[in-house]
C-alpha cells in the first residue's frame, strides 16, 4: 500500500502475489477497513496540509492497519524542505512513537551527480569530471511498538 499511487510498488506487489491499494491521501488511508491485514505501507513525506494539525493521524491509521509483522516506511525525497535542512525526522519519529509505532531502521540512498567541466576547459586525464554524492531519498522504517500499545 502506498499513499499516492505508485505504479512501481503496485507492479512489485502484483508480481509477489499481493494486493495493492493506493489511497490518494491520508484521509483515504484512514478510511480503509483492512484492520490488521496490511504488511507494508509507504508514506511519502512531508504529507499534505491535512496532517499539519495532527501529525500523528497517518501513524495512528498505519498502526491500525498493520499486521503484527508489518512495516510503515516513510520516504523523504529531496526537495526544498529537506534541502533547507528542515528536521522532519525528529517530528516524524515523535509522532509515530506517540501513535504506537517504533522506528526500527533509517536508510539513506546515495547516488552521484557528475560535475561537468566548464565549457572550453581543457579535457585531460589529469582533470576528469568529478562525481558528487547526492542523497536520492531517505527512509525511516517503523514497526508496531508492542511494549507501548501491545
Amino acid at each position: 500500500m502506498s499513499v499516492g499511487d505508485d505504479p512501481a510498488l503496485a507492479g512489485a506487489a502484483g508480481a509477489g502475489g499481493h494486493r495493492y491499494h493506493g489511497p490518494a491521501a491520508v484521509p483515504e488511508l484512514c478510511g480503509l477497513r483492512l484492520d490488521g491485514a496490511v504488511t507494508l505501507i509507504v508514506l511519502p513525506w512531508p504529507q499534505a496540509a491535512e496532517t499539519e494539525h495532527d501529525p500523528q493521524a497517518p501513524f495512528r491509521c498505519c498502526r491500525r492497519l498493520l499486521k503484527t509483522n508489518g512495516s510503515t516506511v516513510v520516504v523523504f525525497r529531496p526537495g526544498p524542505d529537506l534541502d533547507k535542512g528542515t528536521d522532519h525526522h525528529g517530528s516524524v519519529v515523535t509522532a509515530a512513537w506517540q501513535a504506537g509505532l517504533a522506528c526500527s531502521q533509517s536508510i539513506v540512498a546515495v547516488g552521484s551527480r557528475h560535475r561537468r567541466r566548464r565549457p572550453g576547459a581543457p579535457s585531460s586525464a589529469a582533470a576528469p569530471a568529478t562525481a558528487l554524492p547526492v542523497v536520492q531519498f531517505e527512509l525511516l522504517v517503523f514497526t508496531l511498538a508492542q511494549d507501548r500499545h501491545g
